[in-house]
């Protein structure tokens, strides 16, 4: 037990899990998956929030290549969220050239 979150509020219907002999990385974009969320949705219960409780959790089968090739696939898909990240700054940065040019455009400032 660490006092990492002490003071932290957090809620039963989340659960916390350690990786042991598999990369982090790996595992949280393996469990991330759209299909490997679709296939365990329905173990979920709850009448307003479902739930999956630990024990359905820890039987899901993850089918784990060597740990030297879960590293590269961690490794690229860090890559790629932080491409994704940096793109998505670069599109909101467009949006506010554009509502800015609409802006001087809509107020005779600029004219084409």
């Amino acid at each position: 037990m660490t006092d990492e979150f002490d003071g932290c509020i957090c809620s039963n219907a989340i659960m916390s899990f350690s990786v042991k002999n598999a990369d982090v990385k790996f595992i949280l974009e393996y469990i991330s998956q759209t299909d490997f969320m679709k296939k365990r949705e329905m173990l979920a219960n709850g009448t307003g929030q479902k739930e999956l409780s630990e024990k359905d959790f820890l039987n899901f089968d993850i089918l784990l290549p060597c740990i030297d090739e879960q590293k590269r696939i961690g490794a690229i898909a860090s890559t790629y969220d932080s491409e994704i990240l940096l793109l998505q700054k670069e599109l909101d940065q467009e949006k506010q050239k554009k509502k800015a040019l609409m802006q001087l455009l809509l107020t005779g400032i600029v004219r084409v």
